[in-house]
């Protein structure tokens, strides 16, 4: 069996839960542009970029309402919501241990530039990471996380078959299987569970060291 040894992380439902803090920007965000969201407000609308999300909420794509949700967002969310973000037990122990054992470790996360970095700082985590990208790090944005993932694979010269993406959505392991590369869900996110025997799954922090370590 081939080990890993490079692991790009997703962030939002895999190291860190930052539901309540999106939601709580969600909702202000709403009353702020005199609007009320068409979906309800829970943690399953979390994780995808935010501008696909705000439209999804509103139950429209008129940039104009798109713009006013947005811009309210961010001047919450970017100065004080994200420090809200909660890291999910055990999460620094095994970032920990997987640095310490010469893994090479990357984020790939649909979470906007500048409260990600924040974050990270935040949580003082710049040192178990190689690099940190989101969709808008690049100048144009990339569309997708597939695309991000490739950037990271080409920018990094990773090599993928010793190369895997960890995340909890359905969207993660497509985003792996379009660039080729291996994909393990984490059981603690927000992602509905994907019905497919074949993905390996973990149920903590401490079984995923295990699963990556074997």
């Amino acid at each position: 069996m081939t080990v890993i040894r490079n692991i790009i992380f997703d962030l939002d439902g895999t190291l860190i839960d930052s539901a309540s803090a999106i939601l709580v920007g969600f909702r202000s965000a709403f009353q702020s542009c005199d609007l009320s969201p068409k979906v309800a407000l829970d943690a399953s609308v979390v994780g995808p970029p935010l501008q696909e999300t705000l439209s999804y909420l509103a139950g429209t794509d008129e940039q104009s309402v798109v713009d006013c949700l947005s811009s309210a967002f961010k001047s919450d969310y970017d100065e004080v919501g994200y420090r809200e973000s909660a890291v999910y037990p055990g999460i620094p122990q095994m970032l920990q241990a997987l640095k310490e054992n010469g893994f090479d470790l990357y984020i790939a996360t649909n979470k906007r530039h500048d409260p990600t970095q924040k974050i990270i700082k935040f949580l003082e985590w710049q040192g178990f990471f190689n690099a940190v990208y989101s969709l808008d790090s690049s100048n144009p944005s990339l569309s997708n996380k597939a695309e991000l993932i490739s950037r990271i694979i080409e920018k990094h010269q990773l090599d993928l078959s010793i190369t895997t993406y960890i995340g909890d959505r359905a969207e993660d392991n497509h985003a792996a299987s379009v660039n080729a590369m291996a994909c393990i869900l984490v059981e603690w996110g927000y992602g509905e569970f994907v019905k497919d025997g074949t993905i390996p799954r973990a149920k903590s922090p401490s079984k995923l060291t295990e699963l990556l370590s074997t």
